[in-house]
């Protein structure tokens, strides 16, 4: 976003009187806040005194066993600190603000400051780089994790069993995470928060913050107030809780200025003005369909040039968006009709996701589900404001869709064990990949799912490089192309991946490399809809991040953080070397579950 637009979003944030999205969210919260307040207002007066000895910390400096933050005199290791800095990160680049914050993830963090929105939304009111940010925000829980640990210790509250039990299941949950992702377990804690993490410090810090969470949840639940009191706070507080959370894409209606020989300035003339005007006017009404048949208001942004999407506040039920206007000095910005919550309860034995997530009267709503091993779907509603049933169509394939009244709607689903076993996967046998190979999964999956066969006499060859016309051609089938026929074996596919933007085309022959195998997803990924926006600094964490192409640096970080690229030993992501079938098998088979979430 340029600097000019972004000064305007921030003037049309205050013209509005609106409060910053920052401050909508602590808002939203603070009823439930409340009974923590006098917890905080204690830490605070704590702070005051706290004896805070930092050192500047680096993972290429200090070792993981150094000290690198020191609070009322505990000691806190680099790789404690990394976690909290990474935790911090990910919550920004994760947030639905991301676009906003504008970091860039393929630039160091210490070389880029926030922007202007960025420290209105955050609350900060001094220049400063995105890591000095993050390392601030790293030593503030460890300020915040002290003084709970603290309040826990006075209270007699220590760790116990049941709080073993929960750092069990996190960790058995962390694993599942980093086997699905193709990393051991140690290897994916390193990826996500820095080369010094152990799984001995992740414990550790899961005992800590468990300890924390316990105590300041046993605090807040030994607060009560009278409803007498919550209605006096909230007349005191109403602009607080009273608010409402707008979007809107911008674009531009008027011609740009050029230059003349000479470099002087020359205006756009009215017929080149009026030109742009109109095709701002088209662009916001093709926009405004597209969101109304359920796409995204910030992925529809995405399909033009001169679309600058905006959000600005956040709201519990729903979202007003700003107006469309035409007028001969500005550019357009477009409603969409109220869009009411998909709220989904949680339960047993099965999953369940809804596409989209909020939703104007009329709009289509696909709900998915996905019974677990041995279940079934038992029941499956979908109720209104008022507990009305809302009528719902059954797509197959456990896909239902149901028409978006005016209301938000809870969708709830209750799975029961099935009485029929589920029928065993059949197994491709080829005879060069060993039944414990790394890629021994992936090599049957793509050969069920018709994506790659073997090559002759029941062999895989996992070992052998493959082509970027293989690829081509892979991806073509996958989107329903007809790839028989042609001058070559891989023309018809060809033509469909220069047509559609997956590849250029070039060099079908010549062997694949890492890097071009996950543009090619990457922008497969796109041409689908996908969100292709995983935040996370994984990337960087090989040694030879460097060594990844320019043109290939989005797509490598969002194929390192979708879990659909790994390294290949030393630490190292090889992104130019040869692509073998065993590795395209793999990021094959990641990609497509991806895909099918």
């Amino acid at each position: 976003m340029s600097a000019s637009r972004e000064k305007k979003n921030r003037q049309e944030v205050a013209a509005s009187g609106a409060v910053d999205p920052k401050t909508a969210r602590q808002a939203q919260e603070q009823a439930k806040e409340r009974r923590s307040n006098r917890l905080y207002a204690i830490i605070a007066i704590a702070f005051v005194v706290v004896a805070i000895g930092l050192v500047v910390w680096n993972s290429n400096i200090i070792q993981r066993g150094t000290t690198a933050v020191t609070v009322e005199g505990e000691s806190y290791s680099a790789a404690e600190v990394s976690y909290y800095y990474h935790n911090a990160y990910n919550s920004i680049v994760n947030s639905k603000y991301a676009s906003l914050y504008g970091i860039d993830k393929n630039t160091s963090l210490s070389q880029q400051n926030l922007n202007d929105t960025a420290k209105m939304m955050l609350r900060v009111s001094e220049d400063m780089t995105w890591d000095a940010y993050f390392r601030d925000a790293a030593k503030k829980s460890l300020i915040q994790l002290t003084m709970l640990k603290k309040g826990a210790a006075e209270k007699g509250m220590t760790f116990n069993d049941d709080m073993q039990k929960e750092v069990d299941r996190t960790v058995e949950t962390f694993s599942t995470y980093a086997k699905k992702a193709g990393y051991s377990t140690s290897a994916y804690l390193k990826l996500m928060y820095g080369n010094n993490m152990t799984m001995s410090t992740f414990k550790s810090i899961l005992k800590d913050t468990l300890l924390a969470s316990h105590y300041q949840q046993d605090y807040i639940d030994s607060l009560t107030y009278t409803d007498e009191e919550v209605e006096t706070y909230y007349n005191e507080h109403k602009n607080n809780f009273d608010v409402a959370d707008y979007e809107y894409i911008y674009f531009k209606g008027t011609a740009d200025s050029t230059k003349d020989a000479d470099g002087n300035t020359v205006k756009p003339t009215d017929e080149e003005n009026a030109a742009a005007k109109e095709a701002a006017s088209a662009n916001a009404n093709a926009a405004l369909e597209a969101v109304r048949n359920g796409l995204l208001m910030e992925k529809a942004a995405d399909n033009y040039d001169n679309g600058t999407y905006t959000v600005q506040n956040v709201t519990k039920d729903c979202t007003v968006h700003a107006t469309f206007s035409k007028n001969s000095s500005s550019g357009g910005s477009f409603s969409s009709s109220t869009r009411y919550t998909v709220s989904v309860e949680d339960t047993d034995n099965g999953s369940v996701k809804v596409s989209p997530t909020r939703a104007s009267k009329g709009s289509t709503v696909t709900v998915t589900v996905k019974p677990d091993e041995g279940y079934e779907l038992d029941e499956l509603t979908v109720t209104d404001k008022n507990g009305d049933s809302v009528k719902l169509t059954d797509k197959g394939d456990g896909k239902f869709s149901f028409v978006m009244p005016d209301s938000k709607v809870d969708v709830k689903a209750t799975f029961v064990k099935s009485e029929v076993q589920p029928d065993q996967p059949t197994k491709n046998t080829f005879v060069d990949v060993p039944e414990n190979s790394w890629y021994a999964d992936a090599a049957d999956f793509v050969a069920q799912r018709g994506l790659m066969s073997g090559v002759g006499e029941n062999l895989f060859g996992g070992n052998q490089n493959t082509t970027r016309a293989m690829l081509m051609t892979i991806l073509a089938r996958m989107d329903g192309q007809d790839v028989t026929g042609g001058a070559t074996w891989y023309e018809k596919a060809m033509n469909w991946a220069k047509q559609t933007g997956v590849s250029d085309g070039t060099m079908p022959e010549v062997n694949i490399t890492r890097e071009q195998l996950a543009t090619m997803l990457y922008s497969y990924a796109k041409l689908k809809g996908l969100d292709t926006t995983q935040g996370g600094m994984a990337v960087r964490e090989f040694n030879d991040y460097d060594s990844i192409s320019s043109w290939a640096g989005q797509s490598m970080t969002w194929a390192v953080n979708a879990g659909i690229l790994s390294g290949r030993g030393n630490n190292t992501l090889a992104p130019t070397a040869g692509a073998t079938r065993a590795e395209m098998a793999v990021m094959l088979q990641q990609f497509v579950g991806l895909m099918e979430q």
